[in-house]
């Protein structure tokens, strides 16, 4: 006897393995499919005698499953079972039976009342049941077949009857299937559209597509964000409406790049609706046909203003440092060279003399070595080698304080305006105040001398701003949060856009000969920039000059009182005063006699240690240059701590900043005190010295 064949649906290969162990057990041959598009197949291939089916199952599931088994005329006489745990009431077995399932078994059930089921269905239903022919439908032509026929004759009928109904099934069958992966291929080509539009209408980029004449077909969501436009504004217009320079088409080497390779990138100007520029990094690819026709171009638009200012910020901050490096390397011998000057100048002015054009002489000697050390000061602190004494500092007051100064200097045809708004005349920054009212003098100079022609109105302006993330790209020095913002103008004659760029670079200038080094904007840059702020400037020819400096705010606070100047102390203790340049070692000795201290030189810095490792106590205090051979001034200052751990110290250095000196002169309690000094602010060093002991 032939074995029968159940067919087993189920999505959990737990359930399929569990039935097949059960029905194989009982003799029967078992196939299985994990969902129903996959038992149709099987069961259209080769028919099972039954079939056992879950309901919820992926892809297509029970109930779907027997309306196409039961619409099916191969299959509609193979008995259908549900075998399932989602039932819930009734309507579910009802709606089943309704289908044409023939039992509805609910999970689990016992094996012996299950293939009892089984059984009785097969033997109910049987596997040989006769094929239903729909009424008025024949598969042979011409006139029905005689009821009168024998027998034999009548199952040859039935049996190329059934040919015929197995050939249109397989016809029908092939037609379904091409229909299908038609329809499964459009549904692909539509997703990917689909996706495809979804992801260029989420990209940060424009994109923008045109015609073989530029066009525009089609923009993004992106563009519209980058430009203002909207799509319906930009639909059927030439894409020469998004470029600053407004053409009719491309350039040629856009076109040369287009043509040969498919594909071109650059930057350029790019204008938004409201008109305003934006640096624009722009891919341009070619779309071609079958024939290898180009019938479209896209463009990828991406907003880098601010990589552009950012590169530009770069740029001259690496050419600050290479010039400043150089700048910086001369001025410690040129410090040394005006100590000299400046030195024994003043001490010729203290001198007793009926000679008034000597004296006149020497004050013009004394005065130019006073704008020498500006100038060195200056340099230093342009090449970042002169560090700020930051302090809380209300920028109203240093304000307040260079108006006067300007305005006793400038001629009358210059008007000066103070706008102060009242939320920033007690602001408060972070600074150097020195540093600052110089940054304050040297723009209010240069706009004075902006307009020294023909007049004008020097404007001094204060205010407060909130510098918003939202803003970054206008300031990508600035980080968001509170600044105080000085505004210097002027209404002069402007500055040209092509130098605008180079205003700041060390020794460029506009003016004649004799009237200004060319420093004055790179260090004010340089001041602002370490103050933690930024300076920038609008200009246009005929139109005047506006100077932005932004500074970070702090809490307002009243600003430091000045302190008030003392008188020039002396003493008659005992000095080792160390240099390796003579003069300096003379000047020192003359210096210091002069206000009654006995003063030992030395030019060698061993020699000096030999003199004072001999008797230790022989001085009060040394003084000692930093910068020496052999043995620096760091060094012969700890092999004397050593020796006599009390004695006072005084560095002499042109670098105040110098970080080196700062930590020990601050760890082993030594002064310091910057090259070119005064008679004044020696006195001042060496009494406090000498009086801390």
């Amino acid at each position: 006897m032939k074995m029968r064949k159940i067919l087993v649906v189920d999505d959990k290969e737990e359930g399929r393995y569990l039935l097949c162990a059960l029905l194989q057990g009982f003799g029967y041959e078992v196939e299985t499919a994990s969902q129903g598009a996959e038992a149709l197949e099987l069961a259209l291939e080769a028919p099972p005698d039954l079939i056992i089916a879950d309901i919820l199952m992926p892809v297509m599931d029970g109930f779907t499953l027997c309306r196409h088994w039961k619409k099916d005329q191969r299959l509609r006489p193979i008995p259908f079972i549900f075998y399932t745990a989602t039932y819930t009431d009734e309507r579910d077995r009802e709606f089943a039976l309704s289908l044409g399932a023939e039992k509805f078994i609910v999970k689990p059930e016992a094996p012996a009342v299950f293939m009892a089921v089984v059984r009785e269905t097969l033997e109910q239903v049987g596997s040989s049941a006769p094929v239903h022919i729909p009424p008025g439908e024949s598969f042979l032509p011409g006139p029905a077949w005689p009821q009168e026929r024998e027998a034999g004759s009548l199952k040859q009928y039935n049996e190329v009857l059934i040919r015929k109904l197995e050939a249109k099934m397989e016809q029908l069958e092939r037609a379904r299937s091409e229909l299908e992966r038609d329809i499964a291929a459009r549904e692909r080509v539509e997703a990917e559209r689909a996706r495809l539009a979804t992801a260029m209408e989420h990209v940060a980029e424009g994109i923008v597509i045109s015609d073989v004449n530029w066009i525009i077909q089609y923009v993004n969501s992106g563009l519209e964000r980058i430009t203002g436009y909207d799509r319906s504004e930009l639909s059927g217009r030439h894409n020469a409406v998004l470029v600053k320079d407004s053409e009719e088409s491309p350039g040629e080497s856009v076109l040369e790049a287009l043509g040969r390779v498919g594909v071109w990138s650059g930057r350029m100007l790019a204008r938004k609706k409201n008109g305003a520029l934006f640096h624009a990094e722009v891919t341009i690819s070619s779309v071609r046909d079958a024939s290898e026709a180009i019938v479209n171009y896209v463009s990828v638009i991406r907003d880098v203003t601010h990589e552009v200012n950012l590169e530009k910020s770069l740029r001259q901050a690496e050419k600050m440092e290479c010039i400043g490096t150089l700048a910086g390397g001369i001025a410690h011998d040129f410090n040394n060279i005006l100590m000299a000057i400046m030195g024994y100048a003043e001490i010729a002015l203290a001198l007793p003399s009926e000679n008034q054009a000597l004296k006149n002489s020497l004050g013009q000697i004394f005065a130019a070595g006073l704008r020498a050390k500006e100038l060195v000061r200056q340099i230093l602190t342009f090449s970042r080698r002169s560090e700020q004494e930051r302090r809380p500092v209300q920028l109203a007051l240093i304000v307040s304080e260079a108006m006067k100064l300007l305005r006793a200097s400038l001629p009358s045809t210059i008007e000066i305006r103070r706008e102060v708004s009242r939320d920033a005349a007690h602001a408060v920054i972070l600074s150097d105040p020195t540093q600052i009212h110089q940054v304050v003098m040297n723009l209010g100079v240069n706009a004075a001398h902006a307009m020294r022609d023909k007049g004008g109105v020097l404007s001094l302006g204060l205010r407060k701003v909130q510098v918003e993330a939202s803003t970054m790209a206008e300031h990508p020095d600035l980080r968001p949060g509170p600044y105080v913002c000085l505004e210097v103008g002027d209404t002069g004659r402007g500055i040209d856009a092509g130098i605008l760029d180079r205003i700041f670079d060390p020794y460029f200038t506009t003016k004649e000969v004799g009237e200004g080094t060319g420093l004055g904007l790179s260090v004010a840059q340089n001041i602002v920039r370490a103050s933690g702020g930024t300076i920038e400037v609008e200009s246009r020819p005929g139109h005047g000059t506006i100077f932005h400096i932004w500074f970070p705010g702090l809490e307002e606070d009243s600003a430091p009182a000045v302190e008030a100047l003392e008188r020039l102390p002396s003493g008659n203790e005992r000095i080792l005063f160390v240099d390796d340049e003579k003069p300096l070692t003379e000047l020192g000795r003359a210096t210091l006699e002069s206000l009654g201290y006995t003063v030992r030189t030395e030019l060698s810095s061993p020699d000096a240690f030999k003199i004072f490792h001999a008797d230790p106590r022989a001085f009060d205090l040394v003084i000692t240059d930093m910068t020496m051979p052999h043995i620096t001034g760091i060094e012969l200052a700890a092999k004397i701590r050593e020796v006599r751990p009390d004695i006072p110290i005084i560095l002499c250095t042109g670098f105040s900043e110098d970080r080196v000196v700062k930590d020990y002169c601050k760890k082993a309690n030594c002064q310091i005190v910057t090259k070119p000094y005064s008679i004044a602010s020696l006195a001042k060093a060496v009494r406090q010295a000498l009086d801390q002991r």
